[in-house]
């Protein structure tokens, strides 16, 4: 025998076989009384049950759709920062190897006086720039003549740009 349930409120519904329990029904052909009505408990609200269509609500599909755009933009976002990379080392390194090509530069002899570091040489023969880059062009230029210390040996003849 099979059971029908309603769903909106998930109580058995009357087979029409049987009757239902604590109704006013004769046993057999007996003269007991009839048992007394259960008086009807209360109905509880149960969640309403919606179909969606496609099994996802509108909520979850817009959400969905906005995380795939955020994951786009950041997609981008990430191309296009790998492009200004792979730009700036491109620059780099034509930059080098155009100055590791370079023409020598003209240089002249110049001795070094008593008290001359490369660094008082480098602002007298090449002024206006950064002195650091000036001392390591004129290391570059003289790599046996500085000491390990750094300077050079009063007396020494070093090669310094032509003016």
């Amino acid at each position: 025998m099979a059971a029908v349930i309603d769903l909106s409120t998930a109580r058995r519904l009357a087979d029409p076989q049987r009757p239902l329990r604590g109704t006013a029904a004769p046993i057999g052909r007996s003269r007991l009384a009839t048992a007394p009505a259960i008086p009807p408990t209360p109905q509880r609200q149960l969640p309403e049950l919606r179909l969606i269509e496609g099994g996802r609500s509108v909520r979850s599909v817009q959400r969905r759709q906005m995380y795939r755009r955020r994951r786009l933009v950041a997609l981008t976002v990430a191309v296009l920062a790998l492009l200004a990379a792979v730009q700036v080392v491109g620059a780099a390194t034509s930059a080098l190897s155009s100055a590791l090509t370079a023409e020598p530069v003209a240089t002249q002899a110049y001795e070094v006086q008593p008290g001359d570091t490369l660094w008082s040489v480098a602002g007298r023969f090449l002024p206006g720039g950064d002195r650091r880059d000036a001392v390591a062009r004129l290391a570059d230029l003289n790599p046996s003549l500085v000491s390990a210390a750094g300077g050079v040996q009063a007396g020494s003849v070093i090669q310094v740009p032509a003016r």
